[in-house]
């Protein structure tokens, strides 16, 4: 919980008025993977431009809470919203900072804010958006070419990114709960590996199942939970690691089945295990990366402004694990710096771009994430090979180091991105966040006061 104080005189109708408007966006951002220490900047930052003092803000994975106490003999006007729709729309998050800034900026009212808000959220894109079907396959192609898939494995991956994409649409449309959307969804990629097999057997289908797999876990909040457990924010982190455990369970239980499924037709998909990408075609190494991200910002519906960045972060993600394994780094090693590098680019770019850092830091991971090894573990598993345990434990390992690398690359650009002009549709909020740490506050703090005008009654 962290107290912001400020000069009051706002009225209760107008404090519950900005305690709404601060949740509805805290709430956005929140929902869609944003920080928690980043979510509860924003609200103070509501809070304080509106001239409302001695604020708590309490921000875990599904309540928001805003309480102000007048003096010391009245009592406290509080609020809280609960957080209940998730999921990865990375234009949500950059149009609710934009409104946001806005009012801090005393640039729009509060009633024009809300209309803004309300406005936003019941925008729908709809199952089949062009944009995102687009990102989908984009992403299934760069991921089966960077395995090393043939055109048969390239064209059948993007097919089964647009099947799960679709089905997902279908399936939470239904209000299915997430777990069993990752499980039915988990189920496509062996079954169109089967298919492809019954046409053709010398196609390797495996590679199918495992760029399915990675289309499943990109959007997972790994990356955002181990930035709230090293801000400090355990309870969020908790919520949220435990969240993408439960939807990795769903992925490894649908493609699990899948498998099964193919085992019991005579179909046999055997992997082989990973091989580091080397240099040898370093134009096609490249391209896979940027193709990879490129898709994934457009999956999730990311501004114009952070294709060609998402795109270049992807490339030279790949580029620098590539050159680390080749350097004989150990793989967890690689992969995390690989993920700092990025984090640090990542977290410069948004700044200057006006964007939220997890609008280009998860997407540049993507062409990293474990799914063949993940798939290979439960291959082995699934013909009784107790030594898909140890790889599958080793591509958790991955996936943790990765995020933790991301996490480290923005806490060491902390200093220079502070530093920085900052977008025009951004808040002056810090990089990272610790809730408990008074020193971290107060420079928190000093950074918002800055820039923020007080409100006259009249202007809210």
């Amino acid at each position: 919980m962290i107290t912001m104080e400020a000069p009051t005189g706002a009225t209760p109708l107008v404090i519950h008025e900005v305690f709404d408007f601060a949740m509805r966006i805290g709430e956005v951002k929140l929902a869609n993977g944003a920080g928690a220490a980043e979510v509860t900047a924003t609200m103070l930052a509501i809070a304080r431009s509106a001239g409302i003092s001695h604020v708590d803000a309490d921000v875990t994975f599904s309540t928001l809470a805003l309480s102000h106490l007048p003096s010391k003999l009245s009592s406290p006007i509080t609020r809280m919203r609960m957080v209940t729709n998730r999921g990865t729309n990375y234009y949500l998050i950059t149009e609710a900072d934009a409104i946001a800034a806005a009012f801090v900026r005393n640039e729009v009212r509060i009633s024009a804010a809300q209309n803004r808000v309300t406005q936003l959220l019941r925008r729908n894109l709809g199952v089949a958006n062009p944009k995102i079907m687009v990102g989908g396959a984009m992403v299934g192609i760069g991921v089966a070419w960077l395995f090393g898939g043939d055109l048969v494995v390239v064209a059948t991956a993007a097919v089964a990114a647009l099947v799960m994409q679709l089905l997902g649409g279908l399936l939470a449309r239904a209000q299915w709960p997430t777990f069993f959307v990752q499980v039915a969804c988990g189920v496509v990629g062996p079954l169109l590996a089967v298919l492809v097999h019954a046409l053709d057997p010398t196609v390797n289908t495996s590679l199918i199942v495992a760029v399915s797999i990675v289309a499943l876990l990109a959007g997972l909040t790994t990356v955002s939970a181990v930035q709230d457990a090293v801000g400090g924010w355990y309870v969020t982190a908790a919520g949220r690691g435990f969240e993408a455990l439960m939807l990795t369970v769903g992925v490894i239980g649908g493609v699990s089945g899948g498998i099964a499924l193919a085992n019991a037709l005579g179909i046999f998909m055997v992997t082989a295990p990973y091989q580091i990408p080397t240099f040898s075609n370093l134009a096609q190494l490249a391209a896979c990366g940027a193709i990879t991200s490129a898709g994934f910002v457009l999956w999730c519906d990311a501004p114009r402004r952070s294709w060609l960045v998402a795109g270049a972060l992807g490339a030279l993600c790949i580029l620098t694990y590539t050159a680390l394994g080749a350097a004989g780094i150990p793989t967890t090693w690689a992969n995390a710096v690989a993920a700092a590098t990025s984090g640090v680019l990542a977290s410069v770019a948004s700044r200057l771009l006006g964007l939220a850092p997890i609008v280009l830091i998860t997407p540049a991971l993507v062409p990293l994430l474990p799914g063949y090894m993940l798939f290979r573990g439960l291959s082995l598993l699934a013909q009784s090979d107790n030594s898909g345990i140890i790889i599958l434990i080793s591509a958790s390992s991955i996936a943790i180091s990765l995020a933790a690398g991301a996490v480290f690359g923005q806490f060491a650009s902390a200093p220079l991105v502070n530093a920085l002009p900052k977008g025009a549709t951004r808040l002056n909020l810090p990089s990272l966040s610790q809730p408990f740490s008074s020193l971290r506050m107060r420079r928190m703090q000093r950074s918002q006061r800055r820039p923020l005008r007080r409100r006259r009654r009249d202007d809210l």
